[in-house]
């Protein structure tokens, strides 16, 4: 669900559509990326 659904006459550009796909799997691996920014071995 777009969280601006009805707000635009126009349909959003396909480039923003892949753009906000992603942001759920990079929510995901947000802990982990602060891991390796850190140096904690997950291992």
């Amino acid at each position: 669900m777009k969280l601006w659904g009805g707000r635009f006459a126009k349909s959003t550009d396909h480039l923003m559509d892949d753009f906000h796909s992603s942001i759920s799997f990079d929510q995901r691996m947000a802990e982990e990326d602060m891991f390796v920014v850190r140096g904690i071995d997950l291992s």
